[in-house]
């Protein structure tokens, strides 16, 4: 039969530990941190994972350029740690991106189930004890555009 269609990869094989590209530029004139998961680029478009995921952090003390000093910096690694352990649960997310610009961290994801996420995200809200605001942002994106955007530069 033509045309032939790929098999997507299971979501059991998303890489967990793969590599990483880091981005800097400006956003409204104020400086701008980008990591990019670039292991994840075999599965984009997904057709398990079609809800893009905002996880957004306001910074308690960002510095002038809207940029976390040190000590919350170390706050918001332990988010993103707490993100990968409650938000990536058994392959039903992925995390893509991590965006530090104007005052706020974004962890960016890409989940099969946005009522899961809803109730992570509840259980992510207790798990944070820096004091944080942890907000949430759900949207479709079948074919990862905020993704591919960010992947582009």
């Amino acid at each position: 039969m033509w045309p032939f269609k790929k098999t997507p990869p299971s979501l059991a094989e998303l890489p967990r530990d793969g590599a990483w590209l880091v981005a800097q530029g400006t956003n409204e004139g104020k400086p701008m941190v980008a990591r990019i998961n670039t292991s994840v680029d075999e599965f984009r478009g997904h057709p398990e994972l079609t809800y893009q995921v905002g996880i957004a952090i306001p910074l308690k003390l960002a510095d002038e350029n809207g940029m976390p000093g040190t000590a919350e910096a170390e706050e918001l690694n332990q988010i993103e740690d707490l993100v990968f352990e409650i938000l990536e649960v058994q392959s039903r997310s992925v995390l893509v991106a991590v965006i530090t610009t104007g005052g706020m961290r974004e962890f960016v994801l890409y989940a099969v189930d946005p009522e899961e996420v809803k109730a992570n995200h509840g259980r992510l809200c207790k798990a944070v004890t820096t004091g944080h605001e942890v907000q949430l942002m759900i949207q479709s994106d079948p074919k990862w555009r905020v993704f591919a955007a960010l992947r582009a530069g």
